[in-house]
């Protein structure tokens, strides 16, 4: 029968024991250390590794969905805090912790399509519900997060569905995506146009940054549907989203 000290001994090199016991006794007093550490002080090493992730990680994100996207035929544009960063500060948001798209409805035809071409660059499936995507690599804490948005009752709406079985999302003009500007950054990438109806609609006051803003708590155009109420419903594929008119920036 082997034991843990027979294959210790057959298996590990005697000359190299020593340094694996004494690498091992480190992880171990490191964990012991990591139980100490305080709640605070672990909020901060998630944050500086979220800006880690978003500053060196974040432009090779965008461009492997961008190439994921061109593979497959659809057309992704900048939402939420990055539409926000590239309009306000020319850059990604140092305290963001995923890449913002969306998509309209006539590209969700090819959604399973997309995830295969984003499954091949190394990417994995984090969130696959109705009208969202979300993707990672499993060495990096940095998602993709992928909205798709339709017309419902007069608007475009984008949601999940909530454990108590309501509609959480968030709505906008039904103009809102008519047409997009092609801009560089990071890349050439869509974004609404005009972006500011669609900043506007999202955090109010965008171009005064709030670090205590909260999209759960503070979105202006939260769309919020109880159980039982009459639910948005996909539309029938009869408008290809590649005849929605793209104007390049002047």
């Amino acid at each position: 029968m082997l034991t843990i000290r027979k294959i210790w001994k057959q298996f590990v090199p005697e000359g190299f024991r020593e340094t694996l016991w004494r690498a091992l006794n480190f992880s171990r007093k490191i964990w012991k250390i990591r139980k100490r550490v305080p709640k605070s002080s672990r909020e901060i090493w998630k944050r500086t590794s979220r800006r880690f992730n978003i500053k060196f990680r974040g432009k090779r994100y965008l461009r492997d969905f961008l190439e994921a996207s061109s593979e497959v035929g659809v057309r992704p544009f900048l939402m939420w805090d990055t539409l926000l960063g590239c309009v306000r500060e020319g850059r990604l948001l140092t305290h963001d912790s995923d890449i913002d798209l969306g998509m309209l409805w006539g590209d969700f035809a090819k959604k399973e399509a997309l995830v295969a071409a984003i499954e091949r660059k190394g990417y994995g499936v984090v969130v696959r519900s109705s009208y969202k995507l979300q993707f990672r690599r499993s060495s990096c804490r940095l998602l993709i997060d992928v909205d798709f948005f339709y017309p419902w009752d007069g608007k475009m709406v984008s949601y999940t569905y909530g454990e108590d079985g309501s509609a959480v999302g968030s709505f906008f003009d039904e103009s809102a995506f008519d047409r997009f500007s092609e801009i560089l950054f990071l890349g050439d990438l869509l974004v609404p146009d005009p972006p500011t109806a669609v900043l506007t609609a999202i955090y109010g006051d965008w171009r005064t940054p709030d670090r205590a803003y909260n999209s759960r708590r503070d979105l202006p155009n939260r769309l919020r549907i109880s159980p039982g109420e009459p639910m948005p419903s996909f539309p029938i594929m009869a408008q290809d989203a590649s005849k929605i008119e793209r104007t390049p920036e002047n």
